[in-house]
């Protein structure tokens, strides 16, 4: 009866262990109260083995952006958001990454971040790309 009753819980673990995990996000991305067209959103995850991209997107004309992933995977995602953008940059050809952890109670459901102001967000890196000027 014990071993029975051990099978049962370990057959029931596994499957809810297994079982599909999707996220939605979405939201306006607004920088010094105007809407940000081209900014690029990754949705990642966080494994054992370093980050790993889920999806991409890139906001639209008027700053909305959405990004899904459905994922078949042993335990539960980590998801978090990278977002890519030069709002409030010092020097010109300097890109901001912004990281925004997603709730876990997000998970299978719809993350609206409503408006993300890009303007606030705190820089988890700074990446500067040197231009090469060509002379004529």
């Amino acid at each position: 009866m014990k071993f029975l009753i051990l099978t049962i819980l370990i057959c029931g673990a596994s499957v809810a262990w297994d079982l599909p995990a999707n996220v939605t996000v979405k939201g306006i991305f607004l920088c010094k109260k105007n809407k940000m067209a081209g900014i690029k959103v990754e949705l990642m995850e966080s494994t054992i083995n370093g980050d790993a991209l889920l999806n991409s997107a890139i906001s639209t004309y008027q700053g909305n952006f959405e990004v899904f992933s459905r994922k078949e995977r042993f335990g539960m995602i980590e998801p978090f958001l990278n977002v890519y953008h030069n709002c409030r940059t010092v020097k010109k050809g300097c890109e901001i990454r912004s990281k925004y952890r997603i709730p876990p109670r997000k998970l299978n459901g719809v993350y609206d971040m409503n408006f993300v102001l890009l303007d606030i967000a705190s820089a988890d890196r700074i990446n500067c790309v040197k231009r090469r000027e060509v002379n004529e």
